[in-house]
């Protein structure tokens, strides 16, 4: 999912989280309230509808294919 405007993205990962996305701890040091991206998804929505575009890479299994090749690359 991208913005409409295809802008940067503010909700972006980095570090340890794009390394292991399946892990979903909160982090000790993690000073916003748990539901922190659903207070903010509906301040979103109560000024303006919320519009995204869906955006997929597909890629056919090849043999020899590496792990690497399911991770997106940075930017």
């Amino acid at each position: 999912m991208i913005p409409e405007d295809r802008g940067v993205d503010s909700g972006l990962v980095s570090g340890e989280d794009w390394e292991k996305p399946w892990q979903q701890k909160r982090r000790p040091e993690e000073t916003r309230p748990i539901d922190y991206l659903c207070q903010e998804y509906i301040e979103r929505l109560s000024q303006k509808p919320v519009i995204y575009h869906l955006q997929l890479r597909l890629h056919q299994d090849m043999e020899g294919d590496k792990t690497e090749i399911f991770t997106q690359e940075r930017e």
